[in-house]
């Protein structure tokens, strides 16, 4: 054993017991302190939560004129193609709505054939939509087409 180790006068059992019982004592008070505090921040807690669900909410300003996305930030090739793709899918609803509205069954992708048609080997009947319609449709995605070229 160490010299300090052995000039240390040797404690009785009591001794021993009774510093072990005063560490676990203030080791309790410690933990119960620190279980206060946590009980406290968290009472703070729900009381501010309380408040803030009782507060009545303001609408969040909205500016009158909300300003346009910045299509200017991407390239002009890929502004083009990014109008393009939501002029398709804009078209593509649309005939959706017309079909459905027609009583037909609403077109998919994958029944669909280039052209825009319903194929009739899908399990479904060939589209209600008259030749004059597809030509309208047409005209309309060359003149949105020519107009974002310019």
């Amino acid at each position: 054993a160490p010299p300090a180790v052995a000039a240390r006068p040797a404690k009785s059992r009591e001794e021993l017991a009774k510093e072990l019982r005063d560490r676990q004592r203030q080791l309790l008070q410690l933990k119960l302190a620190q279980k206060t505090r946590e009980v406290a921040a968290l009472k703070a807690r729900a009381a501010a939560a309380a408040e803030w669900a009782a507060a009545p909410k303001a609408a969040p300003a909205v500016p009158a004129a909300a300003p346009a996305p910045p299509v200017l930030a991407l390239s002009p090739e890929r502004a083009r193609r990014a109008r393009l793709a939501f002029l398709l899918a804009r078209l593509r609803l649309e005939a959706r709505r017309r079909t459905a509205a027609a009583g037909d069954a609403v077109k998919t992708s994958a029944d669909m054939d280039k052209d825009g048609a319903i194929s009739k080997d899908s399990g479904g009947e060939a589209s209600g939509k008259s030749k004059q319609d597809e030509a309208t449709m047409e005209e309309e995605e060359q003149d949105e087409a020519e107009e974002e070229e310019e």
